[in-house]
C-alpha cells in the first residue's frame, strides 16, 4: 500500500470537512489542520484554495458519473429512463453539500460551472460531461423506440436534467415538507408530462415511471441540508 502523500491527504482532510460540516468549512487554514500539515501546503500542491475546491468538485463529479452509470438496467428504455432520474435525486439527497459545491451553490465555490459542450460527438472528457452523457444514452435508447418524438438527444436530455435538478433543489429545500411521497410525486408527474408532450402514451409512460420506483426504490442514507 502505498503511503498517502500531502495533496491526498489535503484531499482527504476536505472531504471529511465537506460531509461533515458543509462547504462552508472549507477554509484553508481548517483543511490543514484537518489533515495535519501547513497553510502552505495548500499552496505547494494546488495554488492555494480554489485548486483544492477544484480537486473536490472533480473528485465529486467522478462520483455522480459513475452512480449513473451504475444505475440498474431493466430492458425496457423508458423505465432505465426514470431510474436515472432517480439515481440523480438520491445522489443529491445521500451527499447534499457535496451536490451543493458541485453546482455552485455555496460561498466559496472557486467560479462558475464549466459549460458542457452539447455538440460533442465523441465521448465526453470531463466528469461531468460523464454524468450528462448517461442521460444522454438513456434518452437516445428512449427515442430509438419511437416512443417519443425525436427530437435532438442531447437537447431532450438537457430538458430531463432541468427537469430533476430542480425539483431535488426544491426538495432539498424543504418545499415540498417532510412528507418524500409528495417530492417523489412531483418529479414523476412533471418527466411523465414532459414526455407525454414530446409523444409518449400517458399510460405507458407511468407505468414505466412506477416500474422504475416499484424495482428498485432508491432511498438517501444521509441528511439532507442545503
Amino acid at each position: 500500500m502505498r503511503p498517502i502523500n500531502a495533496r491526498d491527504r489535503l484531499v482527504a482532510a476536505g472531504r471529511r470537512l465537506l460531509e461533515t460540516e458543509g462547504a462552508e468549512a472549507l477554509q484553508a487554514r481548517r483543511i490543514a489542520t484537518e489533515a495535519g500539515l501547513s497553510t502552505m501546503a495548500l499552496y505547494t500542491h494546488f495554488d492555494g484554495l480554489p485548486g483544492l475546491l477544484d480537486a473536490l468538485i472533480d473528485e465529486s463529479y467522478q462520483r455522480f458519473a459513475a452512480t449513473l452509470a451504475g444505475a440498474p438496467r431493466t430492458g425496457d428504455p423508458l423505465t432505465d429512463l426514470f431510474t436515472l432520474g432517480l439515481t440523480y435525486r438520491a445522489f443529491a439527497l445521500d451527499s447534499p453539500q457535496r451536490y451543493r459545491l458541485m453546482l455552485g451553490l455555496t460561498n466559496n465555490r472557486p467560479g462558475p460551472c464549466e459549460p458542457i459542450d452539447r455538440a460533442a460527438t465523441g465521448p465526453p472528457p470531463a466528469a461531468d460531461d460523464a454524468a450528462f452523457g448517461e442521460l444522454v444514452r438513456a434518452v437516445e435508447a428512449v427515442i430509438g423506440t419511437g416512443q417519443v418524438r425525436a427530437d435532438p438527444a442531447v437537447a431532450v436530455a438537457g430538458r430531463l436534467w432541468t427537469v430533476v435538478h430542480g425539483a431535488v433543489l426544491l426538495e432539498l429545500a424543504g418545499f415540498f415538507g417532510p412528507d418524500e411521497a409528495t417530492a417523489l410525486g412531483n418529479l414523476a408527474a412533471i418527466q411523465v408530462d414532459l414526455l407525454v408532450g414530446m409523444g409518449a402514451e400517458r399510460d405507458r409512460a407511468v407505468s414505466a415511471q412506477l416500474r422504475a420506483h416499484t424495482d428498485r426504490p432508491i432511498e438517501p442514507a444521509g441528511k439532507r441540508i442545503l
